[in-house]
Parts: C-alpha cells; structure tokens; sequence
C-alpha cells in the first residue's frame, strides 16, 4: 500500500491501518494530486519495488533464523527438497540467481509446493543474494518441523 498526498494527512491515514498492513505501507511524500497519471504510476511503482525489496530482506532473514535457531524452517536444495517431499512447506524460497542456474529443479519445486498449497517467492537484489550466500539460493519456512525423535512439533521450539 502506498499512501501519499500532504504529510500530516498521510500521517493520520497511516494511524488508522491495521498493524497487519503497516509494515507492508510506505508513505510517498512526492505523490501529490498534481501529478499526471504517468508521474503517479512511476512514483508507485518504484515504492512498490521498495517494498517488495524490503520484504523479502525481511522474509529471508526471518527463515534463516529460524532454521538456525532449530525453528520451522531450512536451509539449501536438499533440505527443501526433503521438506517438499514430506509435505511441510509453507513458503518456498527460490533466489533468482538460482532460478536461472537450475532452472528445472527450481521450477519443479517451485509447482511442487504450489500443489500443496504453499507460498512461492522468487527473491531478488539483497534478499536473494543472501539466500544464495546463506542457503544456496533456496530455502523454506515449514508448517511444522520433525524433532531428532521422529514426533511433529508445530510450536514451543526456538525460532517459532
């Protein structure tokens, strides 16, 4: 959601936003009701951009501390690929950098997931470059993870 026009009502508007949508909102300063409709498609879409951005620095940085913290989540194409088979993805990580060196691995988990009814994001710029450092290009955030004993866990474990 972008919010632009006067500071002050901007301001107020963004006040009234459910805490849900604050952190996907920027406020546009330069939008403003002159602008041409091509100047106000620009301005909007490169907030998006930065939002986009933004978020999957966030959604990364969130999976990978989690898996490392023993949560709901892993690290690197094998570790995913075994979290697809078993039906325990909720979001699917994929860089971009990844998606171009192995592109039918990528495209296969990519619909394997989505057959399950998980999320798929395609992370590029920082994000993505940060998945690849840190996972190999590809990562997920599970529904539930399977403790050393073999049992489910779906809380009460670090990183959930």
């Amino acid at each position: 959601l972008v919010l632009g026009g006067p500071s002050d009502t901007v301001g107020r508007l963004g006040g009234y936003l459910p805490d849900s949508l604050k952190s996907r909102t920027m406020q546009h300063p330069s939008l403003n009701f002159d602008m041409s409709l091509a100047e106000i498609r620009a301005a909007a879409e490169e907030a998006a951009h930065e939002l986009s951005v933004a978020g999957h620095e966030s959604l990364v940085g969130d999976v990978v501390d989690r898996a490392r913290s023993g949560g709901r989540a892993v690290l690197g194409p094998d570790e995913t690929a075994k979290a697809l088979r078993e039906m325990r993805v909720d979001t699917l990580l994929v860089s971009a950098a990844f998606m171009r060196s192995d592109p039918d691995f990528a495209d296969h988990s990519a619909g394997t997931a989505l057959l399950q009814q998980a999320a798929v994001e395609e992370v590029a710029g920082p994000g993505g470059e940060r998945l690849d450092a840190e996972a190999g290009g590809m990562a997920a955030r599970l529904r539930y993870r399977i403790d050393g004993d073999g049992g489910a866990s779906t809380n009460g474990g670090p990183g959930d």
